[in-house]
């Protein structure tokens, strides 16, 4: 995006350095940790939704420029902006957003990025027209795509469909590299909480003894 973009110039007006240096640490990214590629502006994640309503109309070749930036801001920022205009559209736009996204996937490469469009884009979307997608990127060797497909399934998990997570989970849980970057705290915090919060956790749960070993 370009510098004289009105919404890049309200995000560089929002930037923190202290906060930034806060969720560099927060988001793993020192040399050799998940996040290392990533850059911070230090922007808080309620002041991104607010702008991301207010530019809610903004063009996917402007999106795409969002999503090119070195700075997790601003992929969110245009992550939030594409997940509105999907739950606003037709079954056509919906599919050209769905394309769209799988064509920038590369850019959606950390868990915030992943949490925060993944079962409201992918994941609706395969709800409403059944694939192989999510199968796919589950198996795909960027630990991203993975985490794009396991999460995506939260949104089968609303509507009590529970397989397509069971299966996922039970194949990414046999990886030796899945938790590479997760100790116990982290999973407990982390990946046990995204469950353990979600209304529909207590009966999946009750399908699945691999998670009932792991999380429990």
């Amino acid at each position: 995006m370009t510098t004289c973009h009105p919404l890049h110039q309200r995000l560089l007006k929002l930037k923190n350095p202290q906060k930034a240096a806060q969720l560099s640490r927060f988001f793993k990214t020192r040399p050799g940790e998940y996040g290392e590629h990533d850059r911070f502006l230090g922007i808080y994640v309620a002041d991104l939704r607010r702008l991301a309503n207010e530019f809610k109309s903004l063009p996917l070749d402007e999106i795409e420029l969002l999503l090119a930036s070195e700075f997790n801001e601003e992929r969110l920022c245009g992550l939030l902006i594409l997940r509105h205009q999907f739950e606003k559209a037709g079954p056509g736009v919906q599919q050209e957003i769905v394309d769209f996204y799988l064509d920038h996937l590369d850019r959606v490469n950390n868990w915030n990025l992943v949490d925060v469009s993944a079962p409201y884009i992918l994941g609706e979307f395969v709800y409403q027209h059944p694939s192989d997608i999510l199968d796919s990127l589950s198996r795909s060797p960027q630990m991203w795509h993975r985490r794009v497909a396991i999460v995506a399934t939260l949104a089968l998990i609303w509507k009590h469909q529970f397989g397509p997570t069971l299966c996922i989970a039970e194949r990414l849980l046999e990886e030796p590299s899945c938790f590479r970057y997760c100790d116990d705290a982290t999973l407990n915090t982390g990946g046990g909480s995204w469950w353990r919060y979600d209304p529909y956790f207590p009966q999946f749960l009750g399908c699945s003894a691999v998670f009932r070993m792991r999380f429990c």
